[in-house]
C-alpha cells in the first residue's frame, strides 16, 4: 500500500481506489451525465473524466462542511492524491 518515504505514505494506483480509514471525504459529481458520488480518489477522477462538464461538491464529514467546485476540480484532485491517507488534511486550505 503505497511508498513510505519521510514526507510520509504516497498512495500508489491501487491505494487511491480504496476508501482511507476513516472517511473523511465523500464527493458528488453532477453533470450532463447525471449523478455520480463515492469516496475514494479514483472513482472521484473517473467520474470527472466521464463528465468533464460537472459541478464537484466535496462533503468533510469531520466538519460537516459542503464545498461545491465548478472551476479547480483539477486542483482538487492533485490535493488529495497527495494526502489521500492524511485524515487530517483539510480541502479548504486547499482552495
Amino acid at each position: 500500500m503505497g511508498v513510505l518515504t519521510a514526507l510520509g505514505k504516497i498512495p500508489n494506483a491501487v491505494d487511491l481506489g480504496r476508501l482511507p480509514k476513516p472517511v473523511r471525504y465523500i464527493w458528488c459529481v453532477i453533470g450532463p451525465m447525471g449523478v455520480h458520488s463515492g469516496a475514494t480518489w479514483g472513482g472521484l477522477r473517473k467520474a470527472l473524466e466521464r463528465d468533464p462538464e460537472s459541478t464537484l461538491y466535496m462533503c468533510d464529514l469531520k466538519r460537516r462542511k459542503i464545498v461545491k467546485e465548478e472551476e479547480e476540480k483539477e486542483y482538487i484532485l492533485a490535493a488529495w492524491r497527495d494526502s489521500y491517507w492524511e485524515p487530517e488534511w483539510n480541502l479548504d486550505q486547499e482552495i
